[in-house]
């Protein structure tokens, strides 16, 4: 091929590229210039700024059911508003009292009270009283009443276009109700305790009020006064109201020992058990504590628990020094409560022992609390505890609340250990 024939096919090749573009910009117009009526199929979802639905019924709105969905929502009675029930969730339903809030008066700016909603007085107008002071009804005076001339008004009714009822007469007891575009009418009672109440849009009537009518109230709505009596429930004499679980109703009951809760005896602060409410204890016995936290027990004046026996080694170790002997006892004669003792000594193996004289008894007590005194002394020879004299020894210890103890002094050191034998009493004073 030539090089002219080549510059011919490059020109040709050119002009087939600008018919090419032609081409694709005339379909791109047509791309954006679609008729509706070319869609004859398939429904633009919500991804694509459609509704994803093909059909709505009568009455409904769409309503965001779930993410990129869209819903018929719909009211399923008279008398219903479209509230939320929480964020993002909606229905139909009737208001409830909650729905309400409080208004200002500011922002009532249009319509008028029915006569029902007006304050009530026994006679008189209700009569401005100046700014900041609320109106009062009262008495018309002369002054109140503007020189009229009665040929002003000759015939006719003022129609509802003009303000008026269109109405010449209006019945006892009635109220003015639109019953139709720009038509009042005459709406009463028919006895005794109805209410004004609507059966549907834009229609009232008086009629009793229905259960219905009537909204479910929490209980946190009732913040003032009480229920009379007369409204309790009621029941025989002798019962009372008694809670029956969660989510039951209480019962009257009749009380049991179960409902009375244990008391402890400070709440008994006034009066005294009698005789018969008092444990049955056995004769000459009396009621022993037994401590803090425990309950006392019936026992004997001077219980014989009280009473310690037992046997101590006065040794050759003690020599002639001052022993004090209660204090080898299994329970040494100390203590802070209020008691007395009698205490039995059996001093026989003194008597035996060759060296053994005679010894020198003293009991002493805390009488200031902190240093021993003797309050009772006494000397015991060998002939004293004899086989045929007293071998056995008594002490009386008088009522003490101290410490005390029996001391022994011996006037020679024992020839060898001698096993002592004692037996006391303690009675309780307190």
């Amino acid at each position: 091929m030539s090089v002219i024939d080549k510059i011919h096919m490059l020109k040709k090749m050119v002009k087939e590229a600008e018919s090419i573009v032609i081409w694709q910009q005339n379909v791109y117009t047509a791309l954006h210039n679609i008729d509706t009526s070319w869609v004859v199929s398939g429904i633009f979802p919500v991804a694509r700024g459609g509704t994803g639905l093909s059909t709505i019924a009568l009455g409904g709105i769409l309503y965001a059911s779930a993410l990129d969905v869209l819903s018929r929502l719909a009211p399923t009675a008279a008398n219903q508003v479209l509230r939320s029930t929480a964020a993002n969730a909606l229905q139909f339903a009737a208001l409830l009292v909650a729905d309400i809030p409080n208004l200002p008066t500011s922002k009532i700016t249009s319509g008028q009270f029915p006569l029902n909603r007006m304050p009530r007085a026994a006679s008189g107008f209700l009569r401005g009283k100046g700014v900041g002071v609320n109106p009062a009804y009262e008495a018309l005076v002369a002054g109140d009443i503007p020189n009229l001339n009665a040929a002003k008004i000759t015939a006719g009714v003022f129609p509802v276009a003009r303000g008026g009822t269109g109405l010449s007469t209006i019945a006892l007891g009635g109220i003015l109700y639109a019953s139709a575009l720009d038509t009042l009418s005459r709406l009463a009672p028919t006895a005794a305790n109805q209410v004004l109440r609507s059966t549907a849009a834009n229609a009232l009537q008086f009629a009793a009020l229905l259960a219905a009518d009537i909204p479910n109230l929490d209980t946190a709505k009732i913040i003032s006064g009480q229920f009379p009596l007369a409204r309790m429930p009621r029941a025989a004499s002798g019962l009372f109201l008694e809670g029956n679980g969660v989510g039951a109703d209480p019962i009257y009951n009749a009380l049991i020992a179960a409902n009375i809760p244990n008391l402890p005896a400070s709440k008994i602060t006034s009066g005294r058990f009698p005789m018969t409410r008092m444990p049955d204890m056995g004769l000459n016995k009396i009621m022993v504590g037994q401590g803090a936290g425990s309950s006392p027990v019936e026992g004997d004046p001077i219980p014989k628990a009280s009473d310690v026996s037992g046997s101590f080694t006065y040794t050759t170790a003690y020599g002639t020094a001052e022993q004090d002997i209660s204090a080898l006892f299994s329970t040494p004669l100390t203590g802070t409560t209020r008691r007395k003792y009698t205490v039995y000594l059996d001093l026989t193996n003194f008597e035996v022992d060759a060296n053994f004289a005679n010894l020198y008894v003293a009991v002493k007590a805390k009488v200031d609390g902190t240093n021993y005194r003797a309050i009772d002394r006494k000397t015991i020879a060998k002939a004293d505890i004899a086989a045929n004299a007293e071998p056995g020894v008594v002490i009386m210890i008088p009522a003490v609340a101290q410490d005390v103890q029996i001391t022994f002094t011996m006037s020679a050191t024992l020839a060898a250990n001698r096993v002592i034998y004692y037996h006391y009493c303690k009675e309780f004073l307190e």
